[in-house]
C-alpha cells in the first residue's frame, strides 16, 4: 500500500478546519528499512494564474506545484483525476509515519487507487526535486528513485 509511485484515497481525512474530506495522497518515496514514507497531498483548488496552468511542472516566481489535467491517464491501470489536481512542491512534501497515519486511518479508510506511470511519476519526482522549499533531506531520498526509474524508461 504505501509504496512509492502508489496514489492513495484517505476517505473521511481530517483537515485542518475539524472538518473531513476524502483526500488523494501520492506517495512519492518509501524509505528503505524504515516505517516512514515521503508523501504529498494533492488539491484540486488550483490558486495559480490561468495563463500558467500546463500539464506537468509548473514554476512561477511565487508557485511550485505538478499539474495532473483531468482526463489525463496518469495510472498503470488507466486511472486519471476527474478534476484538474495539482501537488503543490513546498511543505507538502514531507515525510509521515506509516504506524502514525494507519493508526488515525485504518486500512479500510485507505485505498490504493493505482501505481503512477513510470513516466509520470519520474515527472512528478523531478519536478519536486527542482523545487527551492522541498528539503535537501528529502530531495537526498528521491535522488535515487529518480535515477532508478530514468534508467528504467530509457531501457524501454
Amino acid at each position: 500500500m504505501f509504496l512509492s509511485g502508489n496514489l492513495l484515497l484517505i476517505r473521511n481525512f481530517e483537515l485542518r478546519s475539524g472538518e473531513t474530506k476524502d483526500k488523494f495522497l501520492i506517495v512519492l518515496a518509501d524509505i528503505n528499512s524504515s516505517s516512514k514514507i515521503v508523501a504529498s497531498f494533492t488539491t484540486s483548488q488550483a490558486y495559480i494564474n490561468p495563463k500558467d496552468i500546463k500539464p506537468g511542472c509548473i514554476k512561477t516566481a511565487t508557485k511550485h506545484c505538478y499539474h495532473f489535467p483531468k482526463g489525463r491517464i496518469i495510472g498503470e491501470n488507466g486511472f486519471c483525476f476527474k478534476k484538474d489536481t495539482y501537488v503543490f512542491l513546498f511543505d507538502n512534501v514531507k515525510e509521515f509515519d506509516i504506524q502514525r497515519l494507519q493508526t488515525k486511518y485504518p486500512y479500510d479508510q485507505i485505498d490504493v487507487m493505482c501505481r503512477l506511470s513510470d513516466e509520470e511519476y519520474c515527472n512528478l519526482l523531478y519536478c519536486a526535486y527542482q523545487g527551492i522549499f522541498v528539503t535537501q533531506k528529502i530531495k537526498k531520498i528521491i535522488e535515487p528513485v529518480i535515477e532508478k526509474l530514468v534508467k528504467k524508461i530509457e531501457s524501454k
